[in-house]
């Protein structure tokens, strides 16, 4: 008798575990056909916003007086409408995804954490406000860098608008060579800065 109840109790333990592996697969596989409409449909929203954001600047962009036609170059206004807009299209999307999911699975995780181990638990909160310093560093760092990129952007985007246009004129006057310097040192410039190298360092290829 005896025997039997440890042997229905092993049972008893034994399909528990089965069903709680099929609970948290079944979350699982939601959790994964949700994560598919939810990056669907932010990349349908993101993409409507920024469709709309450049309809908005073109319109303001005809709208121009000619001091600020003056003040804006073809080129910068280029790099605004492709460039900068397409980063605001990005950024858009990841907020969607994450600022609701990443807060409430951070408070999730703190609270099963002190459930689990509350010794363990503390040292896992300590290490919230470090990560979030090393954030703030790396964007402090990061943000000065781009927007000396995103001005050099203007440079390359002015090159290649410049020989576009007048293709005619640089082969009659037989400019071609002077013409790749001229693309060359901007795009070296963009590349230099992204990689954080010195501008007596880098080393300008010929195309």
């Amino acid at each position: 008798m005896l025997q039997s109840l440890k042997t229905l109790r092993a049972s008893l333990r034994e399909n528990g575990r089965i069903a709680v592996i099929a609970v948290l697969a079944v979350l699982a596989a939601a959790a994964l056909v949700f994560g598919v409409f939810a990056g669907r449909w932010s990349a349908r929203a993101s993409a409507g916003f920024a469709a709309n954001l450049r309809e908005d600047m073109f319109v303001r962009g005809q709208g121009f007086s000619f001091s600020e036609i003056d003040k804006f170059s073809a080129a910068s206004l280029v790099t605004r409408m492709t460039t900068d807009i397409t980063n605001v299209q990005n950024a858009f999307n990841m907020i969607i995804c994450a600022a609701v999911r990443v807060p409430v699975m951070m408070v999730f995780s703190v609270v099963m954490s002190f459930v689990i181990s509350p010794h363990l638990a503390w040292i896992f909160l300590a290490c919230v406000p470090v990560l979030g310093g090393i954030i703030v560093f790396i964007v402090s760092r990061a943000t000065p860098v781009f927007n000396r990129v995103f001005k050099k952007y203007d440079a390359l985007n002015e090159s290649v608008n410049e020989n576009v246009r007048a293709i005619r004129v640089v082969k009659t006057y037989v400019r071609e060579d002077y013409e790749n310097e001229k693309f060359a040192r901007a795009r070296t410039m963009c590349a230099t800065i992204l990689s954080g190298r010195s501008a007596s360092s880098r080393g300008t290829r010929r195309s």
